[in-house]
This record gives structure tokens, sequence and C-alpha cells, in this order.
């Protein structure tokens, strides 16, 4: 059974249309172009329509990616019979031909398969979720593409991945990458109009992650007769918001969940290094900061900071992975007061239980980032 809970209707062709400010070559704007006009500049006065050849195909989700191509995922068949369908497009609107076969790719997974979201890994990877039906039972399904479209075969079986959460109506609504590389995509898991909120996280390799709920699987009852999630994002701290609708019995509600992410630090291994660059940044006048820490507290302690020390990187210590690989500390050398009195504090760590006497700051650490250069 084929269930969409959307109000948009079924199009014959993938549109994507571009309402952009217009300027010219020379940074000049084009007469009379406001805001929101169509882009001249973009397909045919900013329009562009792609036909798959299927009698429908409809366009559900878009990603402007780095270098400005843009990515609509969506699908393409009729009457119980639909494929993934991807579209990459040049900044121009046209299609571009590095892209699948002629800027078009097309996914079978089963009888119908519904792409509803799509994210743009920081690699280039191209993750797809929908659903997938047999023609009687729906599934969660994620297809990985490589940046040229082809299916990456280090992800799931193949490239494609479905998950089967025990319910006659198993869909994915969205999906979200997070810091770490795990995919999480939301959606609802139930029957009819029986449904709850449902949640799936995976490993990097397609995999459920064991960590997640109950083998990689979370469903919440919200407590009103019909409920699902339509849109999944991860918070800076890990924790994971899934919004959609709860029925209520005679009308539909916002409906909005909070779930623990199971988020923890990385650790980092610190190179000392002399900076090239700025040579001459560790002579006065230093730059001043004030910080408040739990050791200090009230008003906090200002001190110097004096030169680049230590440039620390996220690693994969014995196996115990990386959570967010492009979270680097950049350490500098700072001069600050004595305190006093000196406080004591007990650390514990994998290696041991230490207790420190404080005596004053010698480093500032900052998130930053990194490129390696010849």
């Amino acid at each position: 059974m084929m269930t969409l809970h959307t109000t948009s209707p079924i199009r014959l062709t993938v549109i994507v249309v571009a309402a952009l400010i217009a300027w010219l070559p020379g940074g000049a704007p084009i007469a009379h172009a406001a805001a929101g006009d169509l882009d001249p500049s973009f397909g045919t006065g900013g329009k562009v329509t792609t036909d798959f050849g299927a009698i429908n195909a409809d366009g559900r989700s878009v990603v402007v990616q780095g270098d400005g191509k843009i990515v609509v995922a969506g699908f393409s068949g009729c009457c119980g019979s639909n494929d993934f369908a991807l579209v990459r497009y040049a900044t121009d609107g046209s299609l571009d031909p590095s892209f699948g076969t002629g800027g078009k790719v097309t996914t079978d997974l089963g009888a119908a398969d519904l792409a509803l979201s799509m994210v743009v890994q920081s690699d280039g990877k191209i993750v797809a979720a929908g659903w997938s039906s047999n023609g009687s039972d729906e599934v969660f399904a994620l297809v990985r593409y490589a940046t040229d479209g082809s299916l990456d075969p280090s992800f799931g079986t193949g490239g494609k991945v479905t998950t089967d959460l025990g319910a006659v109506n198993d869909d994915g609504e969205s999906v979200v990458v997070q810091s770490d590389g795990k995919i999480v995509v939301a959606g609802y898991s139930g029957i009819g109009s029986t449904r709850d909120v449902a949640l799936v996280r995976y490993a990097t390799d397609g995999s459920l992650d064991p960590s997640f709920g109950t083998g990689g699987k979370v469903i919440t009852d919200i407590g009103g007769v019909d409920a699902g999630g339509t849109e999944v994002a991860v918070q800076s701290d890990g924790k994971i918001v899934v919004a959609g609708w709860s029925y209520n019995g005679s009308n539909d509600d916002f409906a909005l969940v909070r779930y623990m992410g199971g988020w923890s630090p990385d650790h980092y291994k610190c190179y000392q290094g002399k900076d090239l660059k700025n040579p001459k940044f560790d002579k006065a006048p230093w730059t001043a900061v004030n910080l408040v820490d739990q050791i200090v507290g009230g008003l906090g302690e200002n001190v110097e900071v004096q030169k680049l020390k230590y440039v620390c990187t996220p690693v994969d210590k014995n196996g115990e992975g990386i959570n967010d690989p492009n979270a680097h500390l950049i350490c500098y050398q700072v001069k600050g007061a004595n305190l006093a009195p000196r406080p004591k504090v007990e650390v514990s760590t994998q290696f041991q239980v230490s207790r420190f006497e404080l005596k004053k700051p010698k480093l500032l650490c900052v998130p930053g980032t990194k490129q390696i250069i010849p």
C-alpha cells in the first residue's frame, strides 16, 4: 500500500526554478532586476524542467553543493512502480554530464521507491532517503552515491540499505548526517492512520548503529491517534530533534521530539610547530582576552595571547573512532596571573586518576580548521 502524508500534487516533470537577483559579469545589477525576479542566466528565463521518460517524475529535495552545482532528488515512474531519481545541474541550470547518464540517475530498490530527502556529505557523496515497497510492506530506504552518481559499494549492499521497523508502513521522510558521519533518518512506523514517530541511525557504512535506541531504531508514541516525523536536525551538542505532526482525533497538531544523541568528545594528538605566516604575532603588543571558566568563575581572568604553540587534530585511538573529523584545536601560549590560593582538582581519564594543584594558565585552545599544504 503506497501512502504519502502530503498535500502536494504529482507532477509530470522535475521542476527547478531559480528566483535570484541577476547580475552582469561586471558586477552591476541588470536594469530593473529585483529580489524575487526570475534569473535569466539560469535555464530558460530562470526555469528548468527535466523529463525522465516516465509518466511521473517528482522532485522532493534539493541541495546546493559547495561548487555551486544543484542536486535534486525524488522519484520517477508510475502506478506503484517508482524508482529513486536524482538529477544534478550545473550552475546555469544545464544537466551535468559528469553525473550519472547525462546528469540523471535512477535506482531501483523494490516495486515502489520514493526518495523524499537528501543530504551531501562533507566528502561530496550524496545520501538519498525515503522508503521502498514490495507491494504490501514499506520500509526505510537509503542510497548513497559517489560524486559521479554511481552507487557507493562501501555503503550497505551495493550502495543500498533498507530497514524494516516491523510495521506495514515504515517510511523515511528526512535525513541528516551527523558531524561524526553517522546518518539519521526520521519518519514514521505503523499501519494506515495509526503511526508513531520513527528514528533510525546508521553507521558510516550503512549498518545499523547498535549504540542508538534498540539496535539502531527508536519508535515514539506521542500520545495521539496518529503521528509521524517529517524533518530531522542535529543540535551542536549531538541531541537529535524531530518535527512532524500528531493527530489528536479531530485535527493535526505540530509535534516535536528531542532525543539524546550519545555524543562523546574526541581524542586529540597535538603537534608543536612554528608559525610561518605570522612570525611577529608573538611580539608585543599581545592580544588580550577575558576568560571565564569553572576554575576562576566570577568576572574571569584577563590573559595575553602570545604565540601559536600547538595544532591538535582528532584521532582514532585504538579503534574508538572519530566523532567530528573537522573539529581541530589551535592552541596559543598565554600569559596570565598565578592563582592564589591555588585550587586543587581531581581529574579522571581512562589512563589514571590524578590530583592537580593549579598554578597559572599556559595555553588557550580555540576551534580552527587545517589544510595540508606542500
